[in-house]
C-alpha cells in the first residue's frame, strides 16, 4: 500500500482538485464531491494512518456541509438525459 497524501482539500470550490488515499481517489467539483477507487485498511500501522488521512477528508466536507444553512434537502443527481431511440432495434 502506498503511502496516504496527508493534503485535505477543500470541498465544493476551488475547481478541479483532488486527492488520492492508496487507490482512492476523493475528486472536488463546485456542486460534488465523487469518491471511487478502493482503499485497503489493513490491522498495523500503515492502516491506521490511511484510516486517519480518510477521516480528515470526511471531516473537511461534513464541516462545509454542516456551515450552510441554505442546504437543500436534495438536488438533482447527475446528468439529465432524455430518451433515444435504439439505432440497432
Amino acid at each position: 500500500m502506498n503511502q496516504p497524501v496527508a493534503k485535505v482539500f477543500v470541498p465544493f470550490g476551488g475547481g478541479a482538485q483532488s486527492v488520492s488515499l492508496d487507490g482512492l481517489t476523493l475528486e472536488n467539483a463546485d456542486d460534488h464531491v465523487s469518491l471511487y477507487g478502493r482503499l485497503e485498511i489493513r490491522e498495523d500501522q500503515a492502516g491506521l494512518e490511511a484510516a486517519r488521512h480518510l477521516k480528515a477528508q470526511m471531516e473537511a466536507i461534513i464541516a462545509v456541509l454542516e456551515a450552510r444553512s441554505d442546504l437543500p434537502p436534495v438536488v438533482s443527481e447527475g446528468f439529465q438525459t432524455h430518451p433515444v431511440k435504439n439505432p440497432f432495434g
